[in-house]
C-alpha cells in the first residue's frame, strides 16, 4: 500500500482551464475566539491536539462572490484547516474511512449575508507513531519546547497500514492518507485535493503550507519547517 500527504491543490482550483471560480474564503472570525482546552486555548492551535475537548464554537468564514462562487470539495481559505464540503463528509462514510470527525463551518457570503452549511471541519483522530524511529534521521530539542525536526524520515509501514488516513503523533499538522482515500477522491472527482506520494523530498516550501509551528499540541509541540525526506 502506498501513502500519501494531503494538501490543499490551489493550482487546480486557480486552473484557467476550469471555466468555474471557486470560493476564497479569504476571512474569519477564528483569531477572536477563546477555547478551554488543553491543547491550546488559541482556537487556531488546538485542533492539532488528538481530540476536540471543547464544545465546538461558531466558526464563521467569509468570501467575496465577485472573486468566485463556486464551491469545491476542499475549500480554499486563508487558514491551514483541512475543510472539505458535504459531499466528501457523505462519501467517507460510505467508503467506511474510519477515525475522523465533523464539525461545522458556517461559510459567509459578504455581499448577501447568505450563510452557507455545506462545509465542515475534517478532523483527524487517528494521530499514530508512524515513524520508524531507527531508521530516521531527525533531531528532538527538549529545551522549552518539544521539537521534532526530521532531514530524513521512514513511515512505519506496519503500524501505518491499519489506517486510511492518520496523523503523525510527530507531526501533527500532516495528514497522511492511504490508495482507498486517493481513490476515492479520483474516482469521485472531487476538486482541491491535492496528494503529494510519501516518498518524495518534502521540502521546506512543501511543509511551510502547514506553517512554522503548530501551539497547541500536547507538551507545547512544535512542526519543523526544514527539509526532509520520507520514506517506508
Amino acid at each position: 500500500m502506498d501513502y500519501w500527504w494531503l494538501m490543499l491543490d490551489t493550482d487546480e482550483l486557480e486552473s484557467k482551464k476550469r471555466r468555474k471560480s471557486y470560493i476564497w474564503a479569504e476571512d474569519d472570525n477564528i483569531d477572536s475566539i477563546v477555547v478551554e482546552s488543553e491543547n491550546d486555548y488559541r482556537l487556531e492551535f488546538a485542533i492539532y491536539g488528538k481530540s476536540i475537548d471543547f464544545e465546538w464554537p461558531n466558526i464563521e468564514m467569509y468570501y467575496d462572490p465577485k472573486n468566485g462562487d463556486s464551491e469545491s470539495d476542499y475549500l480554499r481559505h486563508i487558514k491551514r484547516w483541512p475543510i472539505v464540503h458535504k459531499r466528501v463528509k457523505n462519501l467517507i462514510d460510505v467508503y467506511k474511512i474510519k477515525g475522523v470527525k465533523f464539525y461545522p463551518i458556517n461559510l459567509i457570503n459578504n455581499e448577501t449575508k447568505e450563510v452557507n452549511r455545506n462545509y465542515y471541519l475534517l478532523f483527524v483522530e487517528n494521530v499514530i507513531e508512524a515513524y520508524d524511529l531507527q531508521k530516521s534521521i531527525y533531531t528532538i530539542c527538549n529545551e522549552d519546547n518539544y521539537a521534532f525536526l526530521p532531514s530524513k524520515s521512514f513511515l512505519n509501514k506496519k503500524t501505518c497500514e491499519e489506517y486510511d488516513i492518520f496523523r503523525p503523533d510527530k507531526e501533527r499538522l500532516q495528514i497522511i492518507v492511504s490508495d482507498k482515500f486517493k481513490d476515492m477522491v479520483e474516482d469521485n472527482k472531487l476538486t482541491g485535493f491535492g496528494f503529494v506520494y510519501q516518498q518524495d523530498t518534502l521540502d521546506s516550501n512543501y511543509r511551510s503550507l502547514f506553517g512554522a509551528s503548530a501551539a497547541g499540541q500536547d507538551q507545547n509541540f512544535y512542526i519543523s519547517q526544514t527539509q526532509s525526506e520520507t520514506y517506508i
